[in-house]
C-alpha cells in the first residue's frame, strides 16, 4: 500500500475508534519504508493526508501518528535539494496547521532551503513558507520555554 493509501486506512480506522496496534505497527512500518524513497510532492501529500488522520485520532493513536510524521519529516529534510517552493510550502503548512513537531534543526536547513529558492517563490508562496515557519518555530519557543520551566519545577521539589 502507498502512504497515501495507509493514510486512508488509518482514518477510517480511526474515525471508528479503532484499536488495532498491530495494523497501526504495519503503517508505520510500511510508511517508514516508503517514505526514504519517495519524492517531495509525494512526501508532502502523505504529510498532509496523515494529518488528516489527526482529526479523527483518539489518544492511543497518536504515538503512531508522532512516528510516521518522523520518517516524513526526516525523509523529507534528507531529500531537501529536491523540494521546490510548492512542496516546502506545502510541507511546513501541514507540519504547522496540525502543530506536528518539526525540529529546530531541522527547521533551520528548510530555511536554507528557502533562502536558496528564493528567486522561484511568488509573493503568496513565500507568505505562506514564511508564515509557517514561523508558526513552527514559535512553537519550538514555547516547547523549549515550557520544558525548561518544567525541569526547574522538578529541580525545586527534589
Amino acid at each position: 500500500a502507498t502512504p497515501l493509501e495507509l493514510a486512508r486506512l488509518m482514518h477510517a480506522c480511526m474515525s471508528v475508534s479503532c484499536h488495532a496496534p498491530d495494523l497501526f505497527t504495519a503503517c508505520v512500518l510500511q510508511n517508514r519504508e516508503q517514505a526514504m524513497s519517495m519524492d517531495p510532492s509525494g512526501l508532502s501529500a502523505a504529510a498532509f493526508a496523515f494529518g488528516q488522520c489527526l482529526e479523527v485520532a483518539e489518544v492511543e493513536h497518536l504515538r503512531y501518528l508522532r512516528k510516521i510524521f518522523r520518517h516524513v519529516r526526516l525523509a523529507s529534510v534528507a531529500s531537501l535539494p529536491l523540494f521546490l517552493p510548492r512542496e516546502i510550502v506545502s510541507l511546513l503548512r501541514t507540519y504547522a496547521r496540525w502543530q506536528i513537531t518539526f525540529e529546530c534543526s531541522h527547521l533551520r536547513k528548510v530555511a536554507d532551503r528557502m533562502i536558496a529558492t528564493r528567486a522561484q517563490f511568488d509573493i503568496q508562496s513565500s507568505v505562506a513558507g514564511l508564515q509557517a515557519l514561523a508558526t513552527l518555530l514559535q512553537r519550538n519557543a514555547v516547547r523549549s520555554v515550557s520544558s525548561a520551566s518544567s525541569a526547574g519545577y522538578a529541580a525545586i521539589l527534589e
